[in-house]
């Protein structure tokens, strides 16, 4: 299968922003052969990372990167200029929302998350990198793979603060 390398940059400053980058993410994994369970983790990955960036960083950009190598992929890179994350590893947590671990699950109102979001990202991809740029702002790359290449490919990692 030859594979058209697709790159697409997104800036992301509202919500219907979001919904968007989920189906841009949609069309390159379609394209690069990708089964319907993955398409949808990828579309919801992409939503989660320009969601968080509108609610923490106001904008930011989303960047959609069709990857040939080591095996077929798709790489999402969430960058923006926002108060960063202080803990990451925590953020990864279920239960964790808005700066702290929520404790009581009947005190969830609408104002907060579930507390899911960053978790399922490192669920759903096969790589997440999250970094928080000194000079302010956060950087999270995730990559998904088409392959069994992932099965032996895990990563994850957090960058300094």
């Amino acid at each position: 299968m030859d594979i058209e390398l697709v790159q697409k940059c997104l800036t992301i400053s509202k919500v219907s922003d979001c919904l968007w980058a989920g189906s841009q993410v949609k069309k390159i994994a379609q394209q690069l052969g990708f089964q319907n369970k993955q398409i949808w983790e990828l579309a919801t990955v992409t939503s989660e990372l320009a969601t968080n960036m509108v609610k923490y960083a106001g904008s930011g950009c989303i960047i959609i990167r069709s990857l040939d190598s080591p095996a077929p992929g798709v790489e999402i890179i969430a960058d923006d200029q926002g108060p960063g994350i202080d803990c990451a590893n925590t953020a990864l947590l279920d239960g964790f929302s808005e700066g702290s671990l929520i404790k009581d699950k009947r005190f969830i109102n609408s104002r907060r998350g579930l507390g899911s979001g960053l978790g399922s990202v490192k669920r759903f991809m096969d790589e997440l990198h999250i970094e928080t740029k000194q000079e302010g702002g956060t950087r999270i790359v995730t990559r998904k793979w088409r392959t069994q290449y992932a099965h032996c490919h895990e990563q994850n990692s957090v960058g300094p603060r």
